[in-house]
């Protein structure tokens, strides 16, 4: 009987491992550049939370002949506001410059007169005439307006109808609006964003079941843009300026946000 050598069983083992027809393992991962299989969809989710912070923008304005005369008169001004502000309680750290200008601002120049012919002299003949009289002193050309102006943050909301109040005692005579913020907004965001998920899973559920699949797992999950805190249209502010304080109506600040979110489809 003739022995096949280690060598020639190898090679034969070999050759039927070639001739054997291949089978190809099929994953579940799509081919790359091709589109996933599955349903995509967009939630939306918000959350309202009350303001706890306030930021008010006051300034002072001092109109003088000339440009020293102007700023030196707005910053002594100011200084006013800022002590009135400090002693009320706010912080230094919550005081800010926000704009220094100075304008000088032209007179408009009237219209020229008309042209009168001067009236002949009177007396006789040869008789000495008063001498002419001195024209006026020239007028300014205009005015220098200078401005400081501070924004103010307040950290006790009860507190900010007497600030702005303060602060137009004090000789602020410029006032630009209240805004309300909530300083630290992650809480919000983060009970916004699990509505938003909660709200794209109901939309693929509800897709899911008009075209007879079953959903499955989220395979990608993108955060959109976020918004806010705003203002919704039924918490508006209110300010008034009298002589005693402003009465201030803070309202909600909502926060929004978007996800995008692509669900497979059970097998």
């Amino acid at each position: 009987m003739r022995q096949i050598s280690p060598a020639s069983a190898c090679l034969a083992l070999a050759l039927s491992a070639a001739c054997t027809p291949s089978q190809t393992v099929v994953t579940s991962a799509p081919a790359l550049g091709l589109p996933v299989q599955g349903i995509t969809v967009e939630g939306f989710g918000d959350a309202s939370g009350q303001p706890n912070i306030a930021r008010v923008n006051v300034g002072v304005e001092a109109r003088a002949a000339t440009a020293d005369a102007a700023i030196a008169d707005a910053n002594a001004r100011m200084a006013q506001v800022v002590s009135a502000l400090k002693q009320l309680g706010i912080q230094p750290q919550d005081l800010r410059t926000t704009s220094l200008a100075l304008h000088f601002e032209r007179y408009p120049e009237p219209p020229p007169r008309p042209v009168e012919e001067a009236p002949p002299p009177k007396g006789k003949p040869g008789a000495p005439t008063t001498a002419p009289a001195q024209p006026p002193a020239p007028k300014p050309e205009g005015v220098y307006r200078a401005q400081n102006m501070v924004e103010i943050k307040i950290r006790q909301l009860d507190q900010a109808g007497r600030a702005i109040s303060a602060a137009t005692s004090a000789g602020a005579n410029q006032l630009f609006g209240i805004q309300f913020d909530i300083e630290d907004t992650k809480p919000l965001e983060q009970e916004a964003r699990i509505k938003a998920f909660a709200d794209a899973k109901k939309k693929a559920e509800s897709l899911a079941q008009l075209a007879g699949v079953k959903l499955g797992a989220p395979l990608s999950i993108s955060e959109g843009a976020r918004g806010g805190p705003v203002m919704p249209m039924g918490g508006q502010a209110m300010m008034r300026a009298e002589a005693a304080d402003v009465p201030i109506e803070r309202g909600e600040l909502k926060v929004t946000t978007t996800v995008s979110v692509v669900f497979g489809l059970a097998q």
